[in-house]
């Protein structure tokens, strides 16, 4: 054996006694690991590597030195020599030979020699020398100028104490334990074998034993400051020991208070520092205006050259530098953000106003600029309860940060006061400032939603103020009462009432790829909110839309988007809506309502749904506000199209209740009947139909769409289309005595408008959701041209193109162009449908009120065929202008819903109890010669048909007129509902008369004058007879002077015109006795003829 060290080491064959190494720090170099299985298989590193540990605390230099090896058993040496200096915890790698395998490198090497080790077993040793060691063999084990000495693997020959280490593979080597540190003299217990670890002089240093860091103590001169002052902060140095540091270094992280990361403090004699080299190191160090008041705590490492450190830290405050003062309207400025955004300020006023979270503060009147676009007023956000100091009237002084709060996404800012204001009082009982009072003139509707920002925050006043959205609230399902947050919407008196208006809502942006040529919606920046109860200790107001409320008097606020009223005393209401039912039907009208009930659930909990399950008040609250609603508001309908229904357990028991409760109320059951199918939507509403089984015949009810699909932009897949699909009712309207009437309506709830701002899959789905319902109405239009199409529904899309998806101008038939919607879709419909709110006054369409703009949600549409039937169309005033609180009284219909029913009046066909009309054209009340053609002319006529219609002859046929005299001509009629009727025709049949002298011969006064004449018929022919008599009845002058007709001798008797067969016709011999000259016609009558004929004879 032989000792190496002071320590020893000993080897198996022998104990020889080393001589000491000319120094003792020498002998802490140890070899710390080897490994030979470098580029062998399997391996992964390249190369063979010997591996130098610095266990001491001091450094040595290795030039002059060498690490050798000799085989296991060998005694014939290699040697790769060594230069440089190992540091105390450093590595040192000698690179040997390189096999053909393997894949990485060995880290950048510190020596490189080529010796080609063995994988298993072999020697290594360092030496103090770089001469060759000889022997090896047992026995004869080297030892002059050994350093350290490591046998590996069973078979070697030479090693420290017992035994050499393991053996080893290629793909290990042998570890000294401890990192390097653990040196027994004993090769087989200071060794593992394990993964290669090659280390170079690069890789991280390892202490052997207790290393002590160096260490500080610091300071800060002076310990507090405030922002933007300047400190002196030093650190006094302890260095460190094993091995004690050589050099000191100190730095610090002044990033807490505005300063770099890693600065160096000096320790020689500047920048701050008074003596060098006392290991006391400085810097002065200005903390930076910007920095948070505040206790920090300044990280500074102190660290050496071996390399060690450690971390301390410096304790500064930092307080607060007086913040400059501004008035109330500089803070504000002239537009909408204020110049001092994100500064602390100081500001003083008088408080005006106090709410649950801050109060209001605003100039005294003779403080105020004479800029009229700077507000005098300010808010100042304390996010709880205000201090007593802040209490109204009281002048304060206020030290807090400017913030511009953006209560919603691209709203316009709120400037206010916030960061933990610091409030003190000035003074007490100060007079209020003058309210500035906002006239029609100042909430024009053509400006920007931000026209009020110049009184933002101040005391105003309204002379007069309509309300034009109700009090708004929340819903308790369960109970299916309603609660109020005493907010609602007005308009200066005389301005009209604000309505949805087509286009994109300003100030949102447009999505992306719309066109810019989309239309936008001013927002109606004339609606002024109202919270009523929005100052402390002030009652809300419960009031309708219609209301008028004079001399109102508050601080101006912003929120949602619109300027807020905060009344200083509770308001009082004159007058207000009151429920407008629709008008009573006729007899002869079909009526058909459509009605979102919202959200219309029971009492009975379906399991799977998670819907709200009423309570046995909340329930009976509902089913007597829905039957008062159907029965006396809306006239009980024959049809009610009905929205957000639960299930058809649901609807029956609404039926029942509303078919007792008319019983009961003394009117007529209507019978209702319910129609429902379970559709998609995941909150359990579906779309259903009440029948009033008493006047209409259910032919079918059919669900549409169920399983249709579209595309989710969001992952390419298909997706659930119809939440709740489509509801078609086809029925037939009987009446006695007239036509039936069919119609097919359509009962639909869309998706809603929630995301279509900001998620491209809700449009897309809402356009997919339009094209199917007008692709639907397409094809039944298609499928019978005489169809009558009714589609109702909440279709959640105004009337207007919205910017989005214009969804009701593409059901209509009449969709918007592709450059001023969002996303266009073709035109489906054809012929178009009509929007039967189209046919009210401009102000009566709306459904809907949200945050006070009128809108239409609920629409009814039809094709023309039924249009032509249609009567009268009403919005009954019931839900959407009444304040949220009335959903709990009961006893009245209102506000069972937020959405207004509609009513649509159509004209059925006629009850017939009328015979046809009769239209006799010929014969009718004319004289025709005898034997004259004359054709039978008269038509029959009625709107359900004709059944019969005769009279002698048929129509177009011959009349006869062979005989004279007065003849009726009569027809008869009957229709399809066995209604008769008769109309007749009198007209006569007269002889034609035939001259047999010449009428224009005068004859002399006084002379008997032969007046010789034959019957003629219609062609001339004689038809005079024997049989027929001619009697004369007188004479008559140009003057009517009537004389006696005297016939003259017996040849006349009793004034008759004498037949004679010679002559085949008749004979007068007139005397003119006594008749002056002149003109004259004899008249007379031929038997069975009722004319009077006359002809002429002339005296002179």
């Amino acid at each position: 054996m032989f000792r190496s060290h002071v320590r020893g080491r000993f080897l198996f064959c022998c104990l020889v006694v080393l001589t000491l190494l000319g120094s003792a720090f020498a002998q802490d170099v140890v070899i710390s690991q080897v490994y030979g299985g470098g580029g062998n298989s399997g391996a992964t590193l390249k190369n063979d590597f010997i591996e130098l540990y610095n266990r001491g605390s001091v450094p040595v230099s290795l030039t002059g030195w060498s690490v050798q090896y000799a085989s296991a058993t060998g005694t014939s040496w290699q040697k790769t020599d060594l230069t440089g200096t190992i540091n105390p915890g450093q590595y040192y790698l000698v690179r040997q030979a390189a096999g053909t395998g393997g894949t990485v490198n060995l880290p950048t090497p510190d020596a490189t020699g080529s010796i080609a080790m063995s994988a298993t077993a072999g020697k290594v040793a360092l030496v103090s020398n770089q001469t060759l060691l000889v022997g090896g063999a047992v026995g004869s084990c080297p030892t002059a100028g050994v350093v350290d000495f490591v046998g590996f693997g069973s078979t070697a020959t030479c090693f420290e104490g017992s035994g050499p280490t393991a053996g080893l593979t290629n793909t290990t080597a042998a570890l000294r334990k401890a990192n390097g540190c653990t040196d027994t003299n004993n090769n087989s217990n200071d060794f593992l074998t394990g993964i290669p670890n090659p280390r170079n002089t690069a890789s991280a240093f390892s202490f052997c034993g207790d290393s002590t860091p160096p260490t500080g103590v610091g300071g800060a001169s002076p310990s507090s400051v405030a922002a933007g002052g300047t400190v002196l902060f030093t650190v006094t140095v302890t260095p460190g020991s094993n091995p004690p540091s050589t050099a000191l270094f100190v730095s610090a992280d002044f990033t807490l208070i505005g300063g770099s990361a890693g600065t160096s403090l000096f320790d020689d004699g500047t920048n701050g520092d008074v003596t060098a080299n006392d290991k006391v190191f400085s810097i002065n160090q200005t903390v930076h205006g910007s920095t948070e008041p505040g206790a920090k705590s300044i990280p500074v490492t102190v660290s050496d050259n071996v390399p060690r450190s450690t971390t301390i830290s410096i304790n500064l405050t930092v307080t607060e530098p007086p913040p400059p003062v501004f008035s109330i309207n500089q803070i504000q400025g002239a537009g909408n953000f204020s110049p001092y955004d994100g500064q602390k300020v100081r500001t003083s006023g008088i408080v005006t106003a106090r709410k649950s979270n801050g109060f209001f503060l605003q100039n005294r009147d003779g403080d105020a600029d004479s800029d009229p676009n700077t507000s005098e007023g300010i808010f100042v956000f304390t996010s709880s309860t205000p201090p007593a100091a802040a209490a109204v009237g009281n002048e304060v002084d206020v030290i807090a940060t400017v913030q511009e709060f953006v209560a919603a996404d691209f709203s316009p800012p709120l400037t206010e006061l916030s960061g933990t204001p610091v409030v003190a009082v000035l003074s007490t009982g100060n007079p209020l400032p003058t309210p500035v009072t906002i006239t029609a003139a100042d909430t024009y509707p053509a400006t920007s939603i931000e026209q009020l920002e110049r009184l933002e925050g101040m005391r105003v006043r309204v002379d007069s103020l309509t309300v034009v959205a109700p009090t708004d609230g929340s819903v308790t399902e369960s109970s299916a009462s309603g609660n109020s947050n005493g907010v609602f919407f007005t308009v200066v008196t005389g301005v009209p009432r604000p309505f949805r208006e087509a286009g994109i809502e300003e100030p949102l942006p447009l999505p992306a790829g719309a066109p810019a040529t989309v239309p936008r919606f001013d927002a109606n920046p004339e609606r002024i909110r109202v919270d009523s109860d929005g100052q402390v200790g002030v009652t809300r107001l419960e009031v309708s839309s219609g209301a008028v409320i004079e001399n109102v008097v508050g601080v101006l606020d912003y929120a949602f988007r619109t300027y807020t009223i905060l009344p200083d005393a509770p308001l009082t209401a004159i007058g207000g809506k009151t429920t407008t039912p629709a008008p009573a039907p006729t007899a002869d009208e079909l009526t058909v309502a459509s009605f979102n009930m919202e959200r219309f659930f029971n009492n009975v909990n379906d399991p799977g749904i998670g819907e709200p399950v009423l309570n046995a008040t909340g329930w009976e609250r509902r089913l007597n506000k829905a039957s008062l609603l159907i029965r006396n508001v809306l006239q009980t309908p024959d049809v009610v199209a009905v929205q957000e229904m639960e299930n058809l357990a649901t609807l029956n028991a609404l039926a029942t209740r509303i078919n007792d409760d008319a019983v009961a109320a003394g009117q007529p059951n209507p019978m209702y009947t319910a129609h429902l199918e379970e559709g998609n939507d995941i909150g359990g509403i579906d779309v259903a139909f009440l029948v009033k089984s008493t006047r209409v015949t259910v032919n079918s009810v059919v669900q549409f769409g169920k399983e249709a699909t579209y595309i989710d932009p969001n992952d390419g897949e298909p997706a659930t289309l119809n939440d709740r699909p489509p509801l078609m009712l086809n029925a037939t309207v009987s009446r006695t005595n007239a036509q039936p009437f069919q119609i097919s309506v359509i009962n639909n709830h869309l998706r809603s408008l929630i995301g279509v701002e900001n998620e491209e899959r809700v449009r897309v789905k809402r356009r997919a959701q339009a094209e199917y319902l007008a692709e639907l109405i397409q094809a039944t239009q298609a499928a019978d041209p005489n169809v009558k199409i009714l589609s109702v529904g909440d279709y959640n899309a105004f009337s207007v193109n919205d910017g989005y998806v214009d969804t009701m101008g593409t059901i209509r038939g009449v969709p918007t162009a592709p450059e001023f919607v969002t996303l266009a879709s073709d035109d489906l419909v054809d012929p178009d449908l009509v929007d039967l709110a189209s046919t009210l006054p401009a102000g009566e369409q709306y459904s809907y009120v949200f945050d006070g703009n009128a809108q239409e949600l609920d629409h009814m549409l039809a094709n023309g065929n039924l249009y032509a039937t249609l009567s009268r169309f009403a919005i009954p005033r019931v839900n959407a202008d009444f304040p949220e609180t009335v959903r709990s009284n009961g006893a009245v219909p209102n506000r069972l819903s937020d959405h207004d029913p509609s009513v649509a009046y159509f004209t059925l066909p006629a009850q017939d109890f009328t015979g046809p009309s009769i239209q006799i054209d010929s014969p009718m009340n004319a004289t025709y010669l005898l034997g004259a053609p004359v054709t039978a002319d008269y038509e029959c006529s009625d709107p359900s048909g004709v059944l019969t219609c005769a009279g002698p002859v048929a129509d177009g046929a011959a009349v006869d007129t062979s005989t004279a005299g007065s003849f009726t001509f009569t027809v008869n009629a009957s229709d399809t509902y066995g209604n008769t009727s008769q109309a007749s025709a009198t007209y006569n049949v007269r002889y034609g008369v035939c001259l047999l002298y010449n009428a224009a011969q005068p004859s002399n006064s006084g002379s008997t004058i032969p007046v010789k004449l034959q019957l003629c018929d219609a062609n001339g022919n004689n038809v005079s007879s024997a049989g027929t008599t001619v009697q004369v009845a007188n004479i008559t002058g140009a003057d009517e002077a009537t004389y006696a007709a005297v016939s003259s001798g017996k040849a006349n008797p009793n004034g008759y015109f004498r037949y004679d067969s010679t002559l085949e016709g008749y004979i007068f011999n007139l005397s003119t006795k006594d008749v002056p000259a002149g003109s004259y016609l004899l008249n007379f009558q031929v038997a069975g003829d009722a004319t009077v004929h006359s002809v002429m004879v002339v005296l002179r």
